[in-house]
């Protein structure tokens, strides 16, 4: 009986791996989410990997240093040219080559990702689309039982003037 259930789970999650990775090809926006250890940086690979066999430019960053070293990207901050202190921008100014260039942008950690960087992002992948024929696909990874975005004290004081129903700056909070 024990076998027959560690089956069926390991079978029910290689049936939501496939259906996952499905998502992902078809070009949709997809935010992935799941616990530790249920196979999200897995099937990103496999999807990265097979976008970039079809010559499909892919930007792949993470709110941290750290998070962006473990997938072998970039920070938000470097990508989209932004300054780590809050703020908040109404209207994209510049748009950064790399992101304009790009097909699909993958953002992993998105529970670290603070509102106001995360309305940032938003607002330049909207820029970059305005004269363009194509759209981006747009993957959030992450899990918001994990990790909060990081913030000091500082940055909370400021945030709750910009956001009036900021909590605790989760992405998931964003105007947009």
């Amino acid at each position: 009986m024990i076998i027959i259930s560690i089956q069926s789970t390991f079978l029910n999650t290689l049936f939501y791996l496939a259906l996952t990775y499905q998502q992902l090809l078809s070009g949709n926006n997809v935010f992935l989410t799941g616990g530790a250890g249920t196979g999200k940086s897995f099937v990103l690979q496999l999807f990265i990997n097979e976008m970039e066999k079809q010559n499909k430019n892919v930007i792949v960053c993470a709110p941290t240093g750290i998070a962006a070293i473990n997938i072998q990207g970039v920070t938000i901050h470097r990508c989209f040219q932004v300054s780590p202190e809050p703020q908040v921008v109404k209207h994209i100014k510049k748009v950064p080559q790399v992101v304009k260039e790009s097909d699909i942008i993958i953002i992993d950690e998105i529970s670290m990702c603070r509102i106001d960087l995360f309305d940032f992002v938003v607002r330049t992948i909207m820029k970059a689309e305005e004269n363009s024929l194509s759209r981006k696909q747009i993957v959030v990874v992450g899990d918001f039982f994990q990790l909060p975005p990081v913030t000091t004290d500082n940055d909370l004081e400021v945030l709750k003037e910009i956001y009036e129903n900021y909590h605790k700056g989760y992405a998931f909070e964003s105007t947009n």
